[in-house]
């Protein structure tokens, strides 16, 4: 499946800080979090892929 990298971005500063936010998101999913969306998929980068795209990640800029 292919996902728009322009959609994915929306909230976020940078591709780098998508990557990271999707990542720490599928760490997460594999420590055995509940997933935010329904999934044909037991995959966990397309499941975090999607609760990005649903709206259902939160981030918040730190300030130092």
């Amino acid at each position: 499946m292919l996902y728009d990298i322009e959609r994915l971005l929306v909230g976020v500063e940078n591709r780098f800080k998508l990557v990271n936010i999707l990542a720490e998101r599928a760490k997460e999913l594999g420590k055995g979090a509940v997933s935010e969306v329904e999934s044909e998929t037991k995959k966990i980068i397309p499941i975090a892929l999607q609760e990005k795209l649903d709206g259902k990640i939160e981030y918040k800029e730190y300030e130092e």
